[in-house]
């Protein structure tokens, strides 16, 4: 085991230099207090504030705007200084959001995020910044019994992989991960025919974790169940990412592989990551890379237990500065103890993006993980419940506009459309009677250019 966790640091290092030293000093703050994390915090802002008012022309121009000077931003209170910058802010300005002559001497990547609908987002993320992150991932994964070098098998799509196809992914991507102990395979049309060679592959090569997107984890326990099989081997944890975990899915993902399921929330552009931990109580927000910020719709900031969008100040990203950036999520911070050690609020009731929750005609906000079950019967605990609850193989939710839902379902052959009636009830219930609630019954449900597969696609936005 030493000689495969040597192998892991020695090909982080090549590709980041100084990540062995990073990572003790990471791991040595892992469980520093809350006060000694925001202090460091509000260190490194103040240094990232006083870059962009030199060297990045967005900021100057901002801050000359506001009459601000860097003086103005100490602490992490005072970031409500500042307006929240949006995607369209960046697209508008891209040319200004970086130092055109510093950027000359920053290592950095052009990295392209398509989102929740899918329209891309181009950025710049400097090495630097890229190798925190690596290396706060690493330490929350050995904090839930992760050890460095095990096998991890990443199921998903763009987002976690770079290609369509286990077989087709690059040279150096296959090098890499081989020495990482990672394997890929994607999600992206994922046929029945597609599971199969997937748990054919899994049963070969027996990974301690599986990372990826909850559809995804989802739709192979769903094969598993059909099928009435099982894995040859229990995965050590699932760990979960890029879509909104919705609770129905952890109970069958955890009920059909005998594991738990870590939920990750994350956030390349912005900086932002939060990750659970075995108390499953919510996820620890990080607060070395990053600040995190709840505020409502004006940008004041919320105290803790009020739920607000998640805006994000990425503090170590010089070759692309993020300062109060709206990443779209909405959700609450918790600043409780958790039993597992560690210091750092925590990220509850994400309910996802704003373009996966429903509008009701009266204003009210239904979250993301809440519109499943309004597919299901109310009594969906009971037998009969759980009979319906398996008529739908899948689904998706589309409001068009403020008074009118279209509900996508694939639905087992054998079951008559009629049967889905009280799909209609429950949801003018929700929304109200006003509200045109359309069934459509197709074979399958694309997912998007990302690969991802929301159950909730918005295309209104006035939260």
């Amino acid at each position: 085991m030493e000689y495969v966790k040597a192998l892991f640091f020695s090909v982080y290092e090549m590709k980041y230099r100084g990540f062995i030293k990073n990572y003790k000093k990471e791991k040595k703050n892992y469980f520093l207090s809350f006060e000694n994390l925001k202090k460091l915090q509000e260190q490194q802002l103040r240094i990232l504030i006083d870059y962009v008012y030199r060297h990045v022309p967005f900021y100057k121009e901002l801050f000359k705007k506001l009459s601000i000077f860097p003086d103005d931003i100490k602490t992490i209170e005072d970031l409500e200084k500042l307006p929240v910058i949006t995607k369209a802010d960046i697209r508008k300005n891209y040319n200004k959001m970086f130092s055109p002559s510093s950027i000359r001497s920053l290592d950095y990547i052009k990295n392209t995020t398509g989102g929740s609908t899918g329209e891309p987002f181009e950025y710049r993320i400097s090495k630097n910044a890229i190798m925190l992150e690596r290396t706060l991932n690493t330490l929350h994964r050995t904090h839930i019994g992760y050890n460095i070098g095990d096998k991890v098998m990443y199921i998903g799509h763009t987002s976690i992989i770079p290609t369509k196809s286990i077989n087709k992914t690059s040279l150096s991507w296959k090098f890499n991960n081989y020495f990482l102990n990672n394997r890929g395979y994607s999600s992206f049309n994922f046929s029945e025919k597609e599971i199969e060679k997937l748990v054919n592959y899994l049963n070969k090569w027996k990974p301690k974790y599986l990372y990826g997107y909850p559809s995804a984890m989802y739709s192979l326990v769903h094969y598993l169940e059909n099928k009435h099989t099982n894995l040859s081997f229990s995965p050590k944890g699932i760990l979960s990412t890029s879509e909104t975990l919705h609770s129905f899915q952890r109970d069958k993902i955890e009920k059909i592989l005998d594991t738990e399921v870590f939920n990750i929330y994350g956030i390349n552009d912005g900086g932002i990551s939060a990750h659970e931990c075995n108390m499953h109580t919510g996820m620890h927000i990080d607060m070395r890379a990053s600040i995190t910020e709840i505020v409502d719709k004006y940008g004041n900031q919320l105290n803790q237990g009020k739920q607000g969008r998640i805006i994000a100040t990425s503090l170590f990203n010089y070759a692309f500065p993020f300062i109060r950036y709206y990443t779209g999520d909405f959700g609450k911070l918790s600043y409780r103890e958790c039993e597992c050690g560690r210091n750092n609020p925590i990220l509850t009731d994400a309910i996802g993006r704003e373009s996966e929750v429903i509008i009701s005609p009266n204003g009210n906000i239904i979250p993301s993980m809440m519109i499943p079950y309004l597919l299901y019967p109310r009594c969906a605990h009971t037998e009969f419940g759980m009979t319906q609850y398996k008529k739908i193989k899948n689904f998706r939710i589309i409001q068009e506009s403020i008074k009118r839902i279209v509900i996508k379902i694939v639905k087992d052959t054998q079951i008559k459309e009629k049967e889905f009636e009280y799909i209609r009830t429950n949801f003018h219930e929700t929304l109200g009677k006003n509200t045109e609630v359309q069934l459509k019954f197709v074979d399958f449900i694309p997912p998007l250019k990302s690969g991802k597969q929301p159950y909730v696609i918005s295309k209104i936005s006035n939260i």
